[in-house]
């Protein structure tokens, strides 16, 4: 799980760039990011989960994710990235006090609420910009 959460940030940062560099494709790079970001999320979410919970978890996710992805078993790959297996429930590595995933999920739910503010702060400058010739011409 922590890897594909690594890879969903990776994804959410390439498509961001697609978008910010080429204007054409800021639609794709845009909706690139948000899957990404949105399967990362999740993922973190469902390990913390299975820290709290080990009882949950599945006997096991299998194979990994690279033995998925080489073998295009891509059900298998979002499965075992998403739902996790009882390894995941382990005690990992902790970093000032908190474990990595429960880091890993503030860091997703960190880079959501900038992003819902960046969207609500575009759409209101788009209201005002809308708006303002309507009040000149008055």
């Amino acid at each position: 799980m922590c890897w594909f959460q690594r890879l969903a940030l990776i994804g959410a940062a390439g498509g961001g760039l697609l978008a910010a560099s080429l204007r054409v494709n800021l639609r794709l790079g845009q909706s690139l990011a948000e899957l990404s970001f949105v399967l990362g999320w999740m993922s973190a979410s469902r390990q913390v989960f299975l820290l709290l919970y080990p009882e949950e978890a599945a006997a096991t996710c299998g194979g990994g994710l690279f033995y998925y992805w080489k073998q295009a078993e891509f059900y298998q790959f979002f499965r075992s990235g998403l739902v996790g297996g009882r390894e995941c429930a382990t005690d990992q590595s902790v970093l000032l006090g908190m474990q990595i995933p429960i880091w890993s999920l503030l860091a997703f739910t960190g880079i959501g609420l900038m992003y819902l503010v960046w969207i609500i702060a575009r759409a209101r400058h788009a209201i005002k910009k809308e708006a303002a010739p309507a009040l000149s011409t008055a």
